[in-house]
């Protein structure tokens, strides 16, 4: 199996969930080495830090970020709402079906506490 972007991205996004830090650091440098190294990788692997306290390296990588001029990316949400999608990002109330939108929020949120 060849080793893509893909795969160590995979990799690493695993890793957060099962606390392996060395790996998630050497999926880093090997999604580095392949190019594919864009703030999204860099943000995951702060929140690895700081998922174990690790708060030295949080702000180290976070110093890197900013050196390199890494921003990170604004989160978005997709839904559909009577066949149509719709895009938002947090915050956004601006949308011209935004109530239709969080009472669907809601109601999925509802759903998923009562399971």
């Amino acid at each position: 199996m060849e080793a893509t972007p893909e795969l160590w991205g995979s990799l690493l996004a695993a890793c957060r969930s099962h606390k392996c830090v060395e790996l998630a650091e050497l999926s880093v440098e090997r999604l580095s080495d392949l190019g594919a190294d864009d703030s999204g990788v860099y943000v995951l692997l702060s929140n690895i830090y700081a998922d174990e306290g690790m708060w030295d390296d949080v702000l180290r990588i976070r110093k890197l970020m900013s050196a390199e001029g890494m921003k990170k990316d604004i989160g978005r949400s997709v839904i559909e709402v009577d066949g149509q999608i719709h895009e938002f990002v947090n915050g956004d109330s601006s949308h011209l079906c935004n109530d239709a939108i969080y009472s669907m929020l809601w109601n999925l949120s509802n759903i998923a506490a009562s399971i």
